[in-house]
This record gives C-alpha cells, sequence and structure tokens, in this order.
C-alpha cells in the first residue's frame, strides 16, 4: 500500500476517503495469491475509523482532513485474518514529483550540488512560453496604473535572500504599472538598498516626515480612524516616479500620546495608507501562510466572512489584529486585501499573477 502512487497522492491532497487504500490492498493482494476478504477489512486515518468490517464508517470529514496536514499520517489496516502484525514507511507525492517527472528537460544535475530544477524560460516548448505570456500580458494590462499598499516586516528585513527577492517583485510590479507603495515594520536599510540595486528610486519616510502620521488624543480620537494621516508627501513622490517606504514613527508631541512608538500598529497604518491613497490592494506580508480553519488554508473569503470572523474570534491571536486592520480597509472602499507568508520568495509576483494565488485573497 505505501508504494501506491495513488495513495501517496491521495495523502499529499489530504484526502480523507479510503477507497484507493482498499484499491491498493486489493492489487497486492492478487498480484501475490493471498486471501482478502473486503467484508472483513478495517481502514483507520490518523486514529479515526474510515471503513469497518467491510462498509463505510462515520466520520467528520473536514475535521479529518484538518489530521490529515499533519507532518506524519498514520494509517492503520485490520485485514481481519489473524493476529500477525507488520509496520511499514512511506512517503507522500506532491505537485513538484509529478512534475519533475513530467518533464525531464526540467532537471538538471549539478555536479557540485544535488539534483535541481531548470526553471529557465527558454528550456520550455514554444507552446509554453506563449501560454505564459499570454496570461502575463492579461495580469499587465489589469494592474496597469492600479496603486497597491504592502506591509512587510522582520523575516524580509532579517533575510538578504528575501530582501533581494522583495525587491525584484517591487521592480517587476512597478515596470507593469502598478504604482506600489510600500510600509515597513522596523527600521532597516536593506529594502530600500535592496531596490536601489534594481533600479528602483525608492525614498524611506518616517510618520514625522511632511506630517505623514499622527495619533490624536484619546478625546479626539475617532474608532474608525484612530491615526490621523496627511498623504501629500506620498503622492508627491508617487507623481514623480518614487516608491515610498513608510517606517511608522511618531512626532514627540504624539509619542507623549501614545505613551511609546512600540504602541504603532503597523497593519493599522498600512490599512489607513491604503484608504487615504485610494489604493486598490492592500498587500499584508508576515510569518504566516494566511487564514486558516480546522488547519486548511482559506484561500479567499468576503470582507462579510471575514468581519464575521473577527467578531467571533475564530482568528488565532498573533493574526487577528490584521484581519482588523483589513476589514478596515475593506470597510473603507479597497477592492482586496490579501494575507501572505513572506518568507516565501517571490511570493508578492505568486500572489496577483496567478489565478489561485499562494495566500489568502479577502474581496
Amino acid at each position: 500500500m505505501v508504494s501506491s502512487n495513488l495513495v501517496k497522492a491521495a495523502l499529499f491532497g489530504a484526502d480523507p476517503g479510503y477507497g484507493r487504500i482498499l484499491a491498493a490492498l486489493g492489487a497486492r493482494a492478487a498480484e501475490g495469491h493471498h486471501e482478502l476478504d473486503p467484508r472483513r477489512v478495517s481502514v483507520a486515518l490518523q486514529g479515526v475509523q474510515t471503513f469497518h468490517r467491510g462498509a463505510p464508517a462515520s466520520f467528520d470529514p473536514d475535521a479529518l482532513r484538518a489530521l490529515l496536514r499533519q507532518r506524519d499520517v498514520d494509517v492503520h489496516v485490520d485485514l481481519g485474518l489473524a493476529a500477525g502484525r507488520a509496520e511499514a514507511w512511506g512517503c507522500d507525492l506532491s505537485y513538484d514529483y509529478v512534475r519533475i517527472n513530467a518533464d525531464y528537460a526540467a532537471v538538471l544535475v549539478d555536479p557540485d550540488g544535488p539534483v535541481r530544477r531548470d526553471q529557465r524560460l527558454d528550456t520550455k516548448t514554444p507552446e509554453l512560453k506563449t501560454e505564459l505570456l499570454v496570461s502575463a500580458l492579461r495580469y499587465i494590462e489589469r494592474f496597469a496604473g492600479t496603486r497597491a499598499v504592502i506591509r512587510y516586516g522582520g523575516s524580509t528585513l532579517s533575510r538578504r535572500d528575501l530582501a533581494l527577492s522583495f525587491a525584484e517583485d517591487i521592480h517587476l510590479l512597478s515596470a507593469v504599472g502598478l504604482k506600489p507603495i510600500l510600509v515597513q515594520e522596523g527600521a532597516s536599510e536593506i529594502v530600500v538598498s535592496a531596490l536601489a540595486r534594481t533600479g528602483i528610486r525608492a525614498v524611506g519616510l518616517s510618520g514625522a516626515d511632511g506630517n505623514l502620521l499622527a495619533w490624536p488624543s484619546t478625546a479626539e480620537r475617532n474608532e474608525d480612524h484612530p491615526i490621523s494621516m496627511d498623504p501629500d508627501v506620498i503622492e508627491t513622490l508617487l507623481q514623480k516616479g518614487y516608491v515610498p517606504v513608510v517606517v511608522p514613527a511618531l512626532t514627540e508631541e504624539a509619542r507623549i500620546v501614545v505613551g511609546d512608538t512600540t504602541a504603532i500598529d503597523v497593519d493599522q497604518v498600512a490599512a489607513e495608507i491604503a484608504r487615504v491613497c485610494k489604493a486598490r490592494k492592500l498587500l499584508l506580508l508576515g510569518d504566516s501562510s494566511g487564514l486558516s480553519s480546522e488547519g486548511m488554508l482559506l484561500s479567499e473569503l468576503s470582507a462579510e466572512e471575514l468581519a464575521e470572523r473577527v467578531r467571533a474570534r475564530t482568528i488565532e491571536e498573533p493574526m487577528r489584529a490584521r484581519a482588523r486592520a483589513a476589514v478596515a480597509a475593506l470597510e473603507s472602499g479597497i477592492d482586496s486585501v490579501h494575507f501572505l507568508d513572506e518568507r516565501l520568495p517571490h511570493v508578492i509576483v505568486a500572489e496577483l499573477f496567478t489565478d489561485t494565488g499562494v495566500g489568502t485573497m479577502v474581496r
């Protein structure tokens, strides 16, 4: 059973069914001329009975899918024959395994390292090149002139490779006409330097520059928009072809009101910048693949569904404040908010230039 490619693929896809397991057992029994009565067979996945004595068992498929997302998966099969016992170890079958073995031209043996994939476009067929270019041009047309606010943080700022891939994404987005506004969590020049290497003219801004940010007193604060913002300096930079990089910081007066700069919510600042600058998209990058439910990534939600999850407090604490900022942005007219894992290279391009994306998109 552990050698069955169909079973491997099912486990990779967190398929809670038992059909492929039974089929693999039957095929192997037939090959070896062994006795196998399906009326005696029982199957359990992750300790959950799915098939018992020849009949389907009652179980919660969604809950079992969440269990099957774990690193190790236990498959227990009782043949109902005797007291004997055997144990075998196997692995799943991923998308990349199929893709690599389906295209031998995409595999190179590096004499100084392991086998790797050749991603160069010139190794692909003319048909594939045409399909990729047509698809890319459609996205380029869609995003021309669009403003997008992109919030990023510690992982991008702590790893040079991620900072460089992030800068390349911003360069590509700018080249196709999208106007990015960056909001950075933490004081670091690494991204601005990486952007300069790609030819992007980036300008770092603190909250005090051009009176960009202010934090009203409690008595004057608007709960819907607690941060006061003057977007003139950002507008000026955009009109002159610069990429603004905002590092939220408060004036001395505002710092006294707040008590300390650590009180600044960077996600909230990014949402407010998206609102006042009339951006269409807000990308919130962090150390999470997106929003999940029962252990499974949610690829798309409506604004109403996200708001309800925030109200019901079903979102995990590390993501709750970010989700609240997303709700505020959507209610102010932003077309879509994207939750992305900044630890993945080129995650921005992968999200915006593919149909399904790689994170969670909320419309």
